[in-house]
């Protein structure tokens, strides 16, 4: 799925997003080095992500149940440019996961664990596309009023979120799962 030129220029731009946006806490060997952090130690794209980024690339764009097979699997045309390309006719907003969340691929039952990494990684691609909102040139004032409706799209899936307690929901289901109750 990736060799589609507009998914690989997406998936390229979110894996950079995400390089740039992790923070990696150094241990206690980091801080007795000679050249202090940050001089020449960056992390260079084409290298290894941290591992909850990786899994964040993997539900939104790679895995058997991503949002990107997800989507597809109801309009097969969609890329995920679709949802930061802000001029474009094909530019379709976020939408709000729950239904991607529990959704399976297959007829796999859907684990709790795995909707809760859904809900993380769903919550790291509204992020990366809020930043790709704010560094866009959408300046004419009927872009203006896009640029806020956008902006409020992702808020209202944020408060949703929030509101139905979604994260807690399947953090305890995940928990129950794991001890057998």
């Amino acid at each position: 799925m990736l060799d589609d030129k507009g998914i690989r220029e997406a998936y390229d731009e979110f894996r950079s997003y995400l390089g740039k946006t992790r923070v990696f806490t150094p241990n206690k060997d980091l801080t007795k080095r000679k050249r202090p952090l940050g001089i020449g130690n960056r992390k260079k794209i084409n290298e290894k992500l941290h591992p909850t980024s990786e899994k964040a690339l993997g539900h939104i764009f790679t895995y058997k149940d991503s949002l990107l097979k997800f989507i597809r699997s109801k309009c097969p045309e969609f890329s995920m440019v679709d949802h930061f390309d802000f001029n474009s006719s094909k530019f379709r907003p976020v939408e709000h996961p729950l239904d991607w969340v529990e959704w399976s691929s297959e007829d796999d039952e859907v684990e709790p664990g795995r909707s809760l990494e859904k809900l993380k990684a769903h919550s790291q691609y509204r992020q990366f596309i809020r930043y790709k909102l704010d560094t866009s040139s959408l300046e004419e004032d009927v872009n203006l009023s896009k640029k806020r409706n956008i902006a409020d799209g992702l808020d209202r899936i944020e408060r949703s979120i929030t509101s139905m307690k979604l994260f807690k929901k399947y953090g305890i289901s995940d928990n129950q799962k794991k001890s057998g109750t």
